[in-house]
């Protein structure tokens, strides 16, 4: 079979860069994600490490929960506690009761992250767009967002996790931004995130990707 192969080089200016919410830009260390499904298993009568909690971090929430659930000794502890595996419901019911704990939690770790307004400050003076994505549904980001435009943080644009499907390592949330911002090709955008799902969705989205390490 004949191949193809089609090569493009940009070498113009960044045009967008689109930033992570939780541990990139706000809630130095993702403490209110991990925080509240901690609490929500708990109150499922299974008990998780923070460990844990952290290592899907990035994913929907709803993504992320199931991932936990997979995890061996997790699954075990769900056995020993419910008297059966962990399914697709048991998942529901987790998410169910994480949510009003994230919306409690939120506000509480809702500070932004030293240096942000500093870096779109940069942003906005080198002409670049700012986008934005996030695990978090549309639900929890319309408590979040007021209180980050009351510290002097407001992207031109912002994708949640509920707004395309699948989330992240998918790349649709990038080029969702991208498409909003009418910004192209997608190497004259940034992915900025914390997470590993998030930066393999923007090298997915064929964007450069810079990973906040701490």
């Amino acid at each position: 079979m004949d191949s193809f192969r089609f090569q493009r080089r940009y070498s113009g200016p960044v045009q967008a860069v689109i930033f992570d919410w939780a541990g990139t830009t706000l809630d130095y260390g993702s403490l209110a994600p991990v925080a509240a499904l901690i609490r929500a298993f708990e109150q499922c009568g299974v008990a998780i490490s923070v460990d844990q909690a952290r290592g899907p971090m990035g994913k929907a929430k709803k993504e992320h929960i199931q991932s936990v659930m997979a995890l061996s000794d997790v699954a075990t502890r769900w056995q020993e506690t419910h008297g059966r595996t962990p399914n697709a419901q048991d998942i529901d019911f987790v998410y169910e009761k994480f949510l009003p704990i994230q919306i409690d939690f939120l506000s509480k770790h809702a500070a932004l992250i030293p240096g942000c307004l500093e870096t779109m400050s940069f942003c906005r003076q080198k002409k670049m767009r700012i986008g934005s994505s996030t695990g978090y549904t549309a639900e929890l980001m319309q408590i979040l967002m007021p209180i980050a435009r009351e510290q002097g943080y407001e992207p031109d644009v912002m994708v949640c996790a509920s707004d395309v499907s699948p989330g992240r390592p998918a790349p649709w949330m990038c080029l969702e931004n991208a498409r909003r911002l009418n910004t192209f090709p997608m190497n004259s955008c940034v992915k900025v995130d914390d997470t590993v799902v998030g930066i393999e969705a923007g090298l997915n989205a064929g964007m450069w990707t810079i990973g906040i390490a701490q």
